[in-house]
């Protein structure tokens, strides 16, 4: 079933709601949940997200519901069913990383250049280059900020990730940015000798939409099309939860945070603090001590 039409009937059988109550209690507006309900548009995954929390709609609830009668497992499925747990930055670490940048974006800039720095005298290291001059606050700040005299970015390490590291860090909870998941999509979709154009044909989605998906373009993301790519590559439907935890990673980081005279999305910091995790995990695959450390380090003094 479509999410628009299951929304309508949910809404008004279930919860008796109107469209108002729907849009106060979720922030999305009501004009965007009509169009939703009658088709006129598609929901993307970022607004079905704010929409489910608001209404508290649980996400295995949900699933099984637009699915039929198919089993959906929960989100805890995927966990370890041992006691032994990889080691990694949490949302729980998000969260404390945000709050303490709020607090003070002096620290923030600072913690920022110092991993960074330390990332990228790695990557030289291996590479066979010289150390890069040390990143500065200044240089963190101007990136976060898109200064145009400013040209520093780091940068996702597709390359470098494979779906079992992905899929190792969904496993023990860690936080999942869409990159990843699009990421994941693109190595299983590779491993099974799949093209895209394949993809297409068995999905009936166009490539321009596959391909949105494998760059993890949040905002164009439409659930319908999560769900379609899930079906076909997906063996546990761990992609669905996958999509899932990185979206709600995205709501919840939602408002701004300052940066000087500056107004930063707190989204992207988050974005920034995930690549930075994603280097770490790269260049320490046999070693968990950096995990440790952010953790401490986020803890200190709070």
């Amino acid at each position: 079933m479509e999410f628009g039409p299951w929304l309508k009937i949910y809404r008004r059988d279930k919860l008796k709601y109107d469209l108002k109550t729907v849009s106060k209690l979720t922030g999305v507006d009501a004009s965007t949940i009509s169009r939703i309900e009658n088709q006129k548009t598609q929901a993307t995954l970022d607004t079905v997200i704010r929409i489910c929390d608001g209404l508290e709609i649980d996400f295995t609830y949900l699933i099984r519901e637009l699915m039929g009668t198919k089993e959906i497992p929960t989100v805890d499925y995927f966990r370890p069913q041992n006691e032994i747990r990889f080691p990694t930055i949490d949302y729980f670490d998000l969260d404390r990383f945000l709050d303490r940048f709020r607090q003070s974006s002096d620290w923030g800039c600072h913690f920022l250049a110092q991993w960074i720095t330390q990332v990228a005298a790695n990557q030289a290291k291996e590479d066979g280059l010289a150390s890069p001059p040390p990143i500065t606050d200044t240089d963190i700040a101007h990136m976060l900020t898109k200064s145009s005299v400013h040209e520093f970015r780091l940068h996702y390490p597709a390359e470098h990730l494979f779906a079992e590291d992905i899929f190792r860090i969904f496993q023990n909870g860690g936080v999942l940015i869409f990159a990843d998941v699009g990421n994941y999509v693109r190595e299983i979709r590779r491993a099974r000798n799949t093209t895209l154009a394949n993809l297409q044909k068995s999905t009936e989605r166009s490539t321009s939409v596959l391909s949105r998906v494998e760059t993890g373009a949040l905002e164009r993301i439409k659930l319908d099309d999560v769900l379609a790519v899930n079906e076909q590559l997906s063996g546990q439907n761990e992609i669905l939860g996958m999509f899932w935890a990185a979206a709600q990673g995205h709501v919840d980081s939602q408002g701004v945070i300052k940066i000087g005279d500056w107004i930063v999305r707190a989204y992207d910091l988050t974005i920034l603090f995930v690549t930075l995790c994603r280097w770490l995990y790269v260049q320490n695959r046999n070693e968990t001590n950096w995990v440790r450390e952010i953790s401490d380090e986020l803890a200190a003094n709070q």
